[in-house]
């Protein structure tokens, strides 16, 4: 066998690989606001917070979203890191809104609250096309975007929405 032919059969497998690796584009994630969902009576009291996300598909395949790995932190030291599933598709050329929560002591607990805050995470999505898919599958690739935001001020409570 000629040494060309050797060095197809070994990239071969290796540039499929690639095909399913590269060419993806991944979800835009903008944080969008922090806002105060629920005051707990417990004490010391805490607060659920809901992490306001906007997604945005910019490609012309749905692109189904796994998981969130997020770290949430106030100017004050509270530090809340946590994992939400997704489990949404964001569909071809659209977008929505999404909340994610977090939980931290109540910062408005205190006479003079440090509520400014920081938000720092990735999402987990599985790439459109079918070599992608099986990467995905077998563990081989799972591809992720990072995300971060931050604002001055962390909003007091509002009524219930639910998410999109």
């Amino acid at each position: 066998m000629k040494i060309a032919a050797r060095l197809r059969i070994i990239l071969l497998p290796f540039c499929c690989l690639l095909a399913g690796c590269v060419f993806d584009t991944p979800p835009n994630v903008l944080v969008q606001d922090v806002s105060v969902s629920a005051v707990g009576e417990g004490s010391p009291a805490a607060v659920e917070l809901g992490i306001d996300l906007r997604l945005e598909n910019t490609t012309k395949d749905p692109i189904q979203l796994e998981t969130f790995e997020y770290t949430f932190t106030t100017t004050g030291g509270d530090r809340w890191s946590g994992s939400w599933s997704a489990l949404r598709t964001l569909p071809a050329r659209e977008s929505f809104s999404m909340r994610i929560p977090a939980v931290i002591p109540d910062p408005f607990s205190t006479p003079d609250p440090d509520t400014g805050w920081r938000v720092e995470g990735t999402v987990s999505y599985k790439a459109p096309g079918r070599w992608a898919q099986i990467l995905f599958d077998t563990g081989f690739r799972r591809p992720t975007h990072d995300f971060r935001g931050q604002g001055p001020a962390i909003r007091p409570i509002r009524s219930n929405q639910s998410s999109n």
